[in-house]
């Protein structure tokens, strides 16, 4: 069960010193990425820019949404607001370890992982469309919707340079992340990539897989406040006084993964201008207090950031 009493070992951090700065630090990166992204990856396909500019808005929203449902105003003007939102809302965490993973990967090798992404992303669509054409191509209304469904795919093959026939003869797979780690390179041993995401799989950071898989030790942690009218007077009290420390944690982790992505996305393609390294260093300094923000900064973005020439000042 969690821990419904709060700890007070725990570092508090201000949430008003990173909110709104990182959220436009990573929108300044986002519209790099859309507007300069392709000289910066010349050899890549030019769409590999526009598929990283989506899935860095993606983490943005998930960001957004997190602090939304947390806004002070709102949990305490709606009565259909619920402490459980926090732990609902939670399997978005986990699509943004999936969002760092895909953005990391493709910029390992844009020219040749960017393309996998999008051309595997359609053979699956494709594939989709046949298995929903064979259940229902015999109804009129259905067949219609396919029909219009694949003409939209074609069109979406044609613009990426694409034919349909190199679609359907991909023989690569764009691997989850669980797959991904579950590949080992020669002599058995992980990549530094892969040792780096695995231990945002570990931990505390399995338990949001968990809760999205709805697995019992998922619930375990969440149930009390999926139940909380059938909890005692003394529970919900506890529940009360802890929430807070909760919900600020999960709140943490979100902006320290949108903090990650675009810190990979910058080091990778270097933008100039908008003093982009100073604002990235004052990000990692406002989230030191978090316990996970301090061990990814030492194990990763420390050396990152100064062997990329992000800088401070």
């Amino acid at each position: 069960m969690e821990n419904h009493t709060p700890d007070p070992g725990l570092p508090e951090i201000d949430a008003t010193t990173f909110r709104t700065p990182l959220r436009e630090l990573a929108e300044t990166i986002a519209q790099k990425v859309n507007r300069e992204g392709r000289g910066k990856m010349s050899n890549a396909p030019v769409y590999v820019s526009t598929d990283l500019f989506v899935m860095i808005r993606y983490a943005m929203r998930i960001y957004s949404f997190y602090f939304y449902i947390h806004n002070d105003e709102l949990q305490k003007g709606d009565p259909f607001w619920d402490q459980s939102f926090t732990f609902v809302a939670s399997p978005t965490i986990r699509s943004l370890i999936d969002i760092l993973y895909n953005v990391t990967f493709i910029l390992e090798s844009p020219p040749v992982n960017g393309a996998l992404f999008r051309r595997t992303g359609f053979k699956k669509e494709l594939s989709d469309l046949q298995e929903e054409r064979n259940l229902y191509g015999t109804e009129p209304e259905w067949a219609r919707h396919l029909a219009e469904k694949e003409s939209h795919l074609e069109l979406g093959i044609r613009s990426s340079n694409m034919t349909r026939a190199e679609v359907e003869a991909e023989l690569g797979k764009w691997k989850t992340l669980g797959s991904y780690l579950s590949t080992k390179g020669p002599g058995g041993t992980l990549t530094p990539h892969q040792q780096f995401l695995q231990r945002l799989t570990y931990g505390s950071w399995r338990n949001y897989s968990a809760i999205s898989h709805a697995g019992f030790e998922g619930l375990l942690d969440i149930a009390p406040y999926l139940t909380r009218d059938s909890q005692t007077h003394k529970i919900r009290e506890k529940m009360d006084l802890g929430y807070p420390q909760l919900s600020s944690m999960h709140m943490g982790r979100v902006a320290l993964l949108l903090l990650a992505l675009i810190t990979e996305v910058q080091a990778s393609l270097q933008f100039d201008g908008a003093d982009i390294g100073p604002r990235l260093h004052r990000m990692w300094h406002a989230l030191m207090p978090i316990p996970e923000a301090k061990e990814l900064y030492t194990v990763r973005y420390q050396s990152l950031m100064a062997t990329k020439g992000i800088k401070p000042q």
